[in-house]
């Protein structure tokens, strides 16, 4: 029997398989349906909605319900998904927390398999081994939680980057000179990472919220995709992030201390750094399936400590050879374990897993 799935996200999956399609997208972003797609798999998909539903629950808990409660994209995802016989692919944790109404289409419920990001909570992932059929999970301690509460077909992914995509091709060379990158969003602390950029008068480029006082000598994202012409950012194009690469060195990030049940944040800015041949500097967090230390590859700082990020970055900025061996260290991590291929392949081993069961 062809193996037919669909898939359900918190973006436009449409669009972002177009965009990996036509290079301006790396392949991770999609979590492995191009790759389902190239293996001749039927994958269909029900882009996000904007029911009423889901407009009310923004306005009502923005952060907390209004990020994935959107039960009129689950429930054409579940019709498609039992009129075609197929399993029902939750990409990422603004997903699950639909996967209880499957049970609503009875006998003919479909499969549900869903990446899942952190188990969080116990009774989060009891919830999950519930209401899945299986689970491929970005860390081993949530596969971990996930067997524990009772779930049988559970996989670890290690979600690295397309090394193929053509913007990390385009902008591998950096200076002598250090400069720091910090893109990310979710739960950031640029304040202490500001704070030690100002202290060390060093070269920045971040994506801080646009209220953020940036010290003299460091530029917002948006600051350097205008000055280099490139188009805004948006779900589809990784334009403005590669404007900010021309500008960095090494790839930060900050995080915010006490980030539980969130999972591993800032893995996509990590993936980044990996496939560019940065070094990282991050705050300490146990969600990572890799020591960026122990593999060469970056340095941990503690959570909230000026004085450590300076310390790190200024060990950088004063030893430009030992920064281009960790950035050649963090590339052939990459090539040799952590990328999008062996990601790929464990989504397929979940999912071959889940349709012979």
């Amino acid at each position: 029997m062809p193996r037919s799935y669909v898939a359900i996200n918190n973006y436009e999956i449409g669009a972002g398989l177009v965009a990996v399609d036509e290079g301006r997208l790396p392949g991770h972003l999609v979590f492995g349906l191009d790759r389902l797609i190239a293996a001749s798999a039927t994958v269909s998909w029900v882009d996000r909605s904007d029911s009423v539903s889901a407009r009310g629950a923004r306005r009502v808990r923005p952060k907390r319900l209004g990020s994935w409660f959107d039960p009129a994209q689950l429930s054409r995802a579940l019709l498609r998904a039992t009129r075609e016989h197929s399993t029902l692919i939750a990409l990422n944790a603004f997903c699950l927390g639909n996967a209880a109404f499957a049970s609503l289409a009875g006998p003919k419920r479909p499969k549900v398999v869903g990446i899942v990001h952190d188990a969080g909570s116990t009774r989060y992932a009891h919830f999950l081994a519930r209401y899945l059929d299986g689970a491929l999970c970005l860390n081993r301690q949530t596969a971990t939680a996930l067997s524990d509460a009772g779930l049988e077909v559970v996989e670890v992914g290690e979600w690295g980057p397309d090394l193929a995509f053509p913007g990390y091709a385009q902008h591998g060379s950096v200076t002598d000179e250090l400069s720091i990158g910090a893109f990310g969003r979710t739960g950031r602390d640029f304040d202490t990472l500001l704070r030690a950029i100002a202290r060390l008068e060093v070269r920045a480029c971040v994506n801080a919220p646009p209220s953020t006082a940036l010290p003299p000598t460091a530029v917002s994202l948006a600051d350097v995709a205008g000055r280099t012409g490139v188009s805004d950012f948006v779900g589809t194009s990784y334009d403005r992030p590669i404007a900010g690469w021309r500008e960095t060195s090494v790839i930060a990030i900050p995080l915010q201390p006490g980030l539980d049940g969130v999972g591993p944040v800032g893995l996509t800015e990590a993936n980044d750094a990996l496939a560019l041949g940065r070094p990282l500097v991050m705050t300490r967090s146990d969600k990572y399936d890799f020591d960026i230390e122990a593999l060469g590859i970056g340095m941990w700082v503690d959570p909230g400590s000026v004085d450590g990020w300076c310390r790190a970055l200024g060990e950088l900025r004063d030893d430009p050879g030992r920064r281009t061996e960790m950035g050649a260290s963090a590339r052939r991590f990459a090539e040799r374990s952590w990328n999008n291929d062996r990601f790929s392949s464990s989504l397929d081993a979940v999912l071959r897993r889940c349709d012979a069961g």
